[in-house]
């Protein structure tokens, strides 16, 4: 995909992904205790957060549908959910690369120039839309996020 967010299906694979991290976000909030337990589900998480921070790096104009600012806060969610949790030393691997992942995730909302800055000169027409509402959405995030 050379750039997601001007293809047709592009915000809709973004939104189906969202909503998978979304979905064993809170299946892991609801039965932490025993999905710790599953390896199916622990490598499902690990894959699905580490290839979720990778799409966002690279094709971050493609999240404004999904909403940046709700992307991020559910990286925040799930480093507050992973901090709770009391796993076994062999899982403490499994658990810091979950929150590798989501914080990456959060670096890159940060250091995507459009993001801070908005819309730059070589940006024309969805790319342009995008940039702007990804720019929006960023600073919505910090505005809700003041410590």
């Amino acid at each position: 995909f050379a750039h997601l967010h001007e293809q047709a299906t592009g915000p809709q694979m973004i939104q189906l992904v969202k909503e998978q991290v979304e979905l064993l976000l809170t299946l892991l909030r609801g039965s932490s205790e025993i999905l710790i337990q599953c390896p199916f589900f622990l490598k499902n998480l690990k894959s699905v957060l580490k290839w979720w921070a990778l799409l966002f790096h690279a094709h971050p104009l493609a999240f404004a549908g999904a909403n940046v600012c709700s992307v991020l806060h559910t990286s925040v969610e799930l480093l507050q959910t992973l901090s709770g949790l009391q796993v076994s030393h062999e899982l403490r691997p499994w658990l810091e690369s979950l929150r590798r992942s989501s914080l990456l995730l959060i670096a890159h909302g940060f250091n995507t120039v459009a993001f801070r800055k908005g819309p730059q000169p070589t940006h024309q027409g969805i790319a342009l839309e995008a940039a702007a509402a990804c720019h929006s959405q960023l600073a919505d995030f910090t505005r809700g996020h003041k410590t």
